[in-house]
């Protein structure tokens, strides 16, 4: 971990953020504790419910030409299964097995006329909408759906298999993260 850059909600706790090289904290903008700080800390905007929320609002804040969303389900073509078979959500030994995720709505599909969610997926789904839009007028950031879950409006669905993702060079890569921590 010592080789990475963490990027984090300032709710991390201290220790996990001494893991890594370089840690980069914001904070929530919709936050009561945020206010109390200086506006010199870097604030976020539709950073809830999930983590996936922040990342895409700190994706969409580097203003990049694309972003590809691999794994942003929200929601499954099968009820049954809300996360991967090969999480520990399904690993009885694992406290996560306990969370009961009951997909009681069916919704448009990226790749499937229906999928099934449920309320907090909906909302993590809605907030990334909300991110497009409140980004919008300053980037120009072409955003591909590339998971078969639900269909995210103003993304576009894209099979992986059929994207042209770029792969960054690690000197590319290293410039990238000094610009950012600095």
């Amino acid at each position: 971990l010592k080789t990475i850059t963490l990027v984090g909600l300032n709710v991390l706790h201290p220790k996990v953020i001494d893991l890594f090289k370089t840690s980069l904290v914001y904070l929530r903008d919709n936050d009561s504790g945020a206010s109390l700080l200086s506006p010199k800390y870097p604030r976020l905007d539709y950073t809830n419910p999930f983590c996936v929320n922040g990342a895409f609002s700190f994706a969409m804040y580097l203003n990049p030409k694309n972003i590809y969303l691999v794994g942003v389900d929200n929601g499954s073509v099968d009820p049954n299964k809300h996360h991967s078979s090969s999480s520990d959500y399904y690993n009885t030994d694992s406290f996560l097995s306990d969370i009961e995720i009951v997909f009681n709505q069916k919704a448009k599909g990226n790749f499937q006329d229906v999928v099934y969610t449920e309320s907090l997926f909906l909302w993590s789904k809605q907030r990334i909408i909300n991110c497009l839009s409140g980004y919008f007028l300053r980037n120009q950031t072409k955003v591909y759906n590339c998971s078969d879950g639900l269909f995210i409006e103003n993304t576009t669905p894209l099979h992986l298999s059929d994207s042209t993702i770029e792969t960054i060079d690690t000197e590319r890569k290293s410039v990238l993260i000094t610009e950012i921590v600095n």
